[in-house]
């Protein structure tokens, strides 16, 4: 009975060791793309902006979409014209109809991939994007807002799409 006892005890030691690794995961997680975003952001916020770390976000954009669909790369390669950005950023004029176009673009491929049970997310993630970027927010505020969500969106659609090949594999 003792034995017993003692076993039980450890167990329970265990289980709220396990639970505080997994905060404590979670909290560096956060902490780590708190400081990535914050980067982001103040590469934004430098004077002249460092803009071109625009381009390194959408390229990895792009990479994570034809993750989702390789079907659409021409598609993709004409909507989010990497090298026609980078002249914009070069030549300091930065089409924001273009952007917003992109932007868009962007989001109604999320809407497109990601299951059913995210739209009302997603739909009030887009209406917060749209509204700040017709308020004319700052660059190093909108880029970062919007390319998170971008990254946590397309990251829950890729697992769901792992998953769903998973399974696929399993019943073969």
């Amino acid at each position: 009975e003792d034995g017993l006892h003692y076993f039980n005890n450890v167990k329970k030691e265990f289980e709220n060791y396990r639970t505080e690794i997994r905060k404590l995961y979670s909290s560096i997680e956060d902490n780590l793309h708190d400081a990535y975003w914050n980067n982001i952001k103040m590469e934004l916020s430098k004077n002249p902006p460092n803009n071109v770390v625009i381009l390194d976000l959408l390229t990895e954009c792009k990479d994570m979409l034809l993750s989702c669909n390789k079907h659409i790369k021409s598609e993709l390669d004409e909507k989010i014209d990497i090298e026609f950005i980078k002249d914009m950023i070069e030549h300091n004029v930065i089409d924001n109809t273009y952007i917003y176009n992109m932007c868009l673009y962007i989001m109604g491929y999320i809407e497109q991939f990601q299951p059913r049970i995210r739209d009302e997310e997603t739909k009030e993630w887009k209406g917060e994007v749209l509204k700040r970027f017709e308020i004319g927010i700052q660059n190093e505020e909108f880029f970062p807002f919007f390319f998170r969500g971008v990254f946590e969106k397309l990251q829950h659609i890729l697992y769901e799409i792992d998953i769903f090949r998973h399974i696929q594999d399993n019943m073969s």
